[in-house]
C-alpha cells in the first residue's frame, strides 16, 4: 500500500480512500438497481462514478511503486488530488447512507413501498442527482491534478531510469497502468557520430498524446544529453497533409502556433511503427510535383527545424534517405531528388565497417534516374565499381526485380553493372531474386518485365499510376533482349523452372492487378515477344521446337497463382498452362490455357456415371411397360 500523501492526510492512506470509494460505489449501484423505474440519467451517473473508481485504482497501483511515491511525496498537485478524492469519498459515503435509509427499511413490504415512494418524489431524485454530479466533478478534478503532478515529475522519473539503465537493461518498465519508461535504450546506434541512446516516457493515450524523450550522444569529450517533447499525431492530421503537398509556409505556421512540432511522430494504420514527418516528404515527388518549384525545400526546412531523419525505433537503419531513395521516385519526368539527397546524406549513420567493401543498402534498394544513382554511389560507395562483376550484377537484378510500378529502365541496369557492352556471361549470370523468390538472370527478368508492361498497356486504367510510360518501357526492354541475342545468349536457358518465354508468360499473368477480361487474350500479347525475337534474328520455327522440347521434358510451372481482378479480393480464378503451337511466322503461334469451366467437365461426367440410388423401403420401380 502507498504511504500517506501530505501532512493533511494524517494516517489515512490513498489506498484507504480508494477502498472507501469502491465500497460506496458498490452500495450505491445496488441501491439504484433495486429501485423501480429509476431514472436512466441517474444510472449513467453511477456508471460514470464506477469508471472513475477504476482510474483511482490504477493511480493507487502507481503509488505502490517507491520511485513514483517518493517523487510525489511533496508535490502540491498530488496533495490536492488526494484532498479532492477524500472529499469525494466522504460525499459518496453520505449519499450511500441517505439512500440506504430510504430504500432499506426492516420490513420487505415497507422496503418495496419505500422504493416506489422515492421514485415518485421528484424533489428527492433531483437532490440525489445533484449530489452525484458533485462527486463526479470532485473525482475528475482529482484525476486531473494527479496527471498534472506526473507531467511535472517526468524529468525526475527519467533521470532515475537512466541511472538504473546503467545497471540493468529492459525493453519496457511499467508502473501500474502508467508507462513510466518505455523502450529503455530502445535505440543504440553506432555510426560516424558514435553511439546514440534514447529513452521515451509517455502516459496512457487516454490521458495525453505527448511523449517526452531524452537522448544521449557519446562524443569524444563525454556524453551530450538532449531533452525534447513531441506528439503522436494521426496520418490524417493537417501537418501531414501539408508535408505531403510540400507547403513549407503552412507547416511553418503550424510550428509557430504550437499546433505541431518538427519532432511529432505519425501513427498510421498502414505501418506497425510510428513514422517521422520525413517519411511523408517522399510523396512530394510522387503526388504533387506539378505545383512545386523546388521539392527539396521541405526536406531542408525540416532539417533546419531540428527534425530527426533517423528511422523508426524498430528499423533505425531505414532512414528518411532510404524512404526517399526507394519510394520517392516519380518517374522519368519527376524533379531531381539530388538536392534532397545532398541535404540528408550528412545525417546518415554508416553502420558498415569501412575496411569491408560491402554494398550499402541505399544502392541495393535504389529506384530512379541514372544521375541519382551515380550521385549516391559517389557519396556512399566510391569503391562500388571496384567490386567483382558478380556483386554488381546482383545489385542490378535487385533493381529489376520489383513491383510493376517501380520498373527501371535498361539504362539504369547497365549503369549499375558498369559495362558499355554487356557480355553473354553478364546476361546469363544466375542469382537469387528476392521479389519473385527464385533464381533468375537478367534475360529472364527482361522477358518478365516485357510481359508485365504488356498487361498494363492492354488495361489503360493502370497506365497513369506507372512511374514510366509503358510504351517506352516496352521499346527499351525489347532492345535490351535483342542486345542479349547479339551477345549470343542461350534464349532457351532453363533456370529454376523458367525459360525467358515462360517468364514473359508469367510476367503477364501473375500481376497483382490482372483484369478479368485480359486473362485469356495472351495471344495478342505474345506477338510482342515473338516480334522481338524475330527482329533479333531468331528462327521462330526452330525456337518453338526447342521450347516445346523443354516443356515436355522438364518441369515447368503450369498452375498459376490465384489471379485476382483489379480489386484484389473480388472474384478469383486459376488458369492452367496447357501448351502452345508454333510455326515459322508469328501468326502460327498460339498458347493454350484452360478456361475456368474446364474443371466442371469432370464433375458432369461423374454425375452421369453415378448409379441410381434407391431409398431403403421404397417401392421397386420397373423400367419396362406392361
Amino acid at each position: 500500500m502507498a504511504e500517506a500523501i501530505g501532512i493533511a492526510s494524517g494516517a489515512i492512506t490513498f489506498a484507504t480512500v480508494v477502498v472507501q470509494v469502491g465500497q460506496s460505489i458498490l452500495t450505491l449501484k445496488n441501491c439504484w438497481d433495486e429501485m423501480r423505474d429509476a431514472p436512466e440519467d441517474i444510472r449513467k451517473l453511477v456508471r460514470e462514478i464506477e469508471l472513475l473508481g477504476l482510474i483511482l485504482a490504477d493511480i493507487e497501483d502507481d503509488l505502490s511503486q517507491d520511485s513514483i511515491y517518493s517523487a510525489l511525496e511533496d508535490n502540491k498537485h498530488a496533495l490536492k488530488s488526494f484532498n479532492l478524492c477524500k472529499d469525494a469519498a466522504d460525499d459518496l459515503d453520505a449519499i450511500c447512507m441517505d439512500l440506504s435509509r430510504d430504500v432499506h427499511p426492516s420490513s420487505r413490504i415497507r422496503r418495496s413501498y419505500k422504493a416506489l415512494r422515492i421514485v415518485m418524489q421528484n424533489g428527492k431524485i433531483e437532490k440525489y442527482r445533484s449530489r452525484l454530479q458533485n462527486v463526479i466533478q470532485l473525482l475528475t478534478l482529482s484525476q486531473q491534478c494527479y496527471t498534472r503532478a506526473l507531467l511535472q515529475l517526468q524529468p525526475v522519473l527519467i533521470a532515475e531510469r537512466i541511472v538504473q539503465g546503467s545497471k540493468r537493461s529492459s525493453d519496457s518498465v511499467a508502473y501500474g497502468s502508467t508507462v513510466v519508461a518505455q523502450d529503455n535504450k530502445a535505440r543504440i546506434l553506432k555510426g560516424n557520430r558514435g553511439y546514440t541512446n534514447r529513452w521515451r516516457l509517455g502516459l496512457p493515450s487516454w490521458m495525453t498524446s505527448k511523449i517526452l524523450e531524452i537522448s544521449g550522444i557519446k562524443a569524444p569529450c563525454g556524453w551530450n544529453w538532449m531533452l525534447r517533447t513531441y506528439n503522436l499525431v494521426p496520418s490524417s492530421s493537417k501537418v501531414v497533409q501539408l508535408v505531403q503537398k510540400g507547403d513549407v509556409k503552412g507547416v511553418q505556421d503550424l510550428f509557430t502556433s504550437g499546433q505541431a512540432s518538427p519532432f511529432d511522430l505519425v501513427v498510421d494504420d498502414k505501418w506497425p511503427w510510428e513514422q517521422s514527418l520525413f517519411f511523408y516528404t517522399r510523396e512530394v515527388y510522387t503526388l504533387y510535383t506539378a505545383d512545386i518549384v523546388d521539392t527539396s525545400d521541405m526536406v531542408e526546412f525540416l532539417l533546419g527545424q531540428g527534425a530527426s531523419p533517423q528511422g523508426p525505433s524498430n528499423l533505425p537503419g531505414f532512414t528518411a534517405l532510404h524512404y526517399l531513395v526507394y519510394f520517392g521516385w516519380g518517374g522519368r519526368n519527376s524533379p531531381s531528388r539530388i538536392p534532397a539527397m545532398r541535404a540528408l546524406l550528412p545525417h546518415l549513420d554508416i553502420t558498415e565497417d569501412p575496411t569491408e567493401k560491402n554494398v550499402p543498402r541505399l544502392l541495393t534498394i535504389f529506384r530512379g534516374h541514372v544521375k541519382e544513382f551515380l550521385f549516391l554511389q559517389q557519396n556512399c560507395c566510391q569503391f562500388f565499381y571496384e567490386l567483382p562483376l558478380s556483386e554488381r550484377i546482383r545489385v542490378a537484378v535487385t533493381a529489376a526485380d520489383t513491383h510493376w510500378f517501380l520498373l527501371p529502365t535498361p539504362e539504369l541496369i547497365q549503369t549499375i553493372i558498369g559495362q558499355n557492352i554487356l557480355q553473354a556471361e553478364t546476361f546469363q549470370y544466375e542469382c537469387y531474386a528476392q521479389h519473385i523468390q527464385r533464381m533468375t538472370t537478367l534475360v529472364h527478368l527482361a522477358a518478365r518485365i516485357l510481359g508485365c508492361v504488356q498487361l498494363h498497356l492492354q488495361y489503360s486504367g493502370s497506365i497513369n499510376t506507372s512511374r514510366e510510360e509503358p510504351k517506352l518501357l516496352v521499346s527499351l526492354w525489347a532492345s535490351f533482349v535483342q542486345r542479349s541475342l547479339d551477345a549470343q545468349v542461350d534464349i532457351h536457358r532453363y533456370v529454376d523452372g523458367m525459360t525467358p518465354f515462360l517468364d514473359f508468360y508469367w510476367g503477364y499473368h501473375e500481376s497483382d492487378y490482372t483484369p478479368k477480361d485480359q486473362r485469356y487474350f495472351f495471344d495478342l500479347v505474345l506477338k510482342v515477344w515473338l516480334k522481338t525475337l524475330q527482329e533479333g534474328g531468331v528462327d521462330l520455327k526452330l525456337y518453338g521446337r526447342n521450347e516445346d522440347r523443354i516443356w515436355k521434358t522438364k518441369w515447368i510451372p503450369r498452375e498459376s497463382h490465384q489471379l485476382p481482378d483489379y480489386h484484389r479480393h473480388s472474384q478469383t480464378t486459376k488458369a492452367r498452362l496447357i501448351g502452345f503451337s508454333y510455326g515459322p511466322s508469328i501468326e502460327d503461334w498460339h498458347v493454350w490455357v484452360s478456361e475456368p469451366s474446364d474443371s466442371l467437365v469432370g464433375e458432369f461426367w461423374d454425375l452421369i456415371e453415378r448409379p441410381v440410388e434407391v431409398m431403403p423401403g421404397a417401392w421397386p420401380i420397373n423400367d419396362y411397360e406392361y
